[in-house]
């Protein structure tokens, strides 16, 4: 059974998945242009303390999942 929607409701679907689309890449390109570079500086300056904070964070997230 195929369900039949409103044309006004399938077009306002429609666009919102193109803009959702086009926020994702704009997106994508702002982390390879401003956050990458950030990180990578932060990792090189203090290795141990990000280190430190991936293992905690790894940590936290394997003991909420246990539940």
């Amino acid at each position: 059974m195929k369900i039949e929607l409103p044309t006004s409701l399938t077009d306002q679907a429609v666009q919102t998945l193109q803009e959702l689309q086009a926020q994702s890449s704009r997106l994508a390109s702002s982390f390879d242009s401003d956050i990458r570079p950030r990180a990578e500086r932060l990792i090189r300056i203090y290795p141990i303390p990000v280190l430190a904070v991936g293992f905690g964070i790894g940590y936290l997230l394997g003991r909420g999942t246990k539940r």
